[in-house]
């Protein structure tokens, strides 16, 4: 087999919690790489834009001062992002032009993401059913509220509200949906709130579209203070669903190395 190096690239944070999210996916995807790994042909290595070290500037740096990239028939660098904003356009300037790297897929860009992440929604609702002993006829009485990031970025933006609808599809509506931002978009978490009647739902489930907790979920829970209603946020799919997400991003880089 090849020699390869895959570079598992974060946006980075200086949030503990995301940096520690980020870390445990990481360890997860590295073991599961290197049980299929038992020649040591796959080079697994993190990297990160900003907030942690090294990021990818540094990283490519080492590899040109040392000529390490020469011992590698292929470099795949699989961005840790959910849809293609600016960050990921920054990547691929990056990388243009250089020798033997492969730019893998964002997550939106990677097929059958929607049906990951509904898989996701569903186990979480079982895992309410089980843990929190929710009746199944309380999820059609329900809100759903989709947030995510929220970007100036107007594919991005775009992609979220074509996302949001086709997982909602996918699960097969559970109960009533809106989708908001948390920042840059219209509308706000608060936006949506303040429009809906909140009484006529039995809970208000907020589905975070982030990796991990962190600075941007601290943001949407400060957003809910208040109101009044039986709020539940979800987990985000990163920490909740780790060992899945890992599942999922392997099988992208073993379709892609082919």
């Amino acid at each position: 087999m090849e020699k390869v190096l895959y570079i598992f690239l974060s946006h980075g944070s200086p949030d503990k919690e995301n940096s520690d999210g980020f870390s445990v996916l990481s360890q997860i995807l590295e073991q599961k790489i290197s049980s299929l790994n038992s020649e040591g042909k796959i080079i697994f290595k993190r990297a990160f834009l900003e907030f942690q070290s090294p990021t990818l500037d540094e990283f490519l740096e080492e590899l040109q001062k040392e000529g390490d990239n020469m011992s590698f028939e292929r470099i795949f660098v699989q961005p840790a992002f959910i849809f293609r904003a600016g960050h990921i356009k920054d990547i691929e300037n990056k990388l243009e032009g250089k020798r033997n790297f492969f730019l893998l897929k964002y997550f939106y860009g990677i097929d059958g993401f929607p049906d990951f992440f509904a898989d996701y929604i569903n186990s979480y609702i079982s895992f309410l059913k089980d843990e929190r002993k929710i009746e199944s006829e309380f999820f059609a009485r329900s809100l759903f509220l989709f947030v995510g990031r929220g970007s100036s970025d107007e594919e991005a933006t775009s992609d979220f509200y074509r996302f949001s609808r086709l997982v909602w599809e996918k699960v097969g509506k559970p109960g009533y949906l809106e989708v908001s931002f948390c920042d840059a978009n219209f509308p706000g978490v608060q936006d949506v709130l303040n429009t809906v009647n909140l009484e006529r739902f039995a809970y208000v489930f907020v589905v975070p579209v982030v990796l991990f907790r962190g600075f941007v979920l601290k943001k949407i829970e400060k957003s809910l203070s208040g109101f009044s209603a039986n709020f539940i946020i979800f987990e985000p799919f990163g920490n909740f669903f780790a060992s899945q997400l890992a599942d999922f991003l392997l099988q992208h880089f073993l379709n892609y190395a082919k």
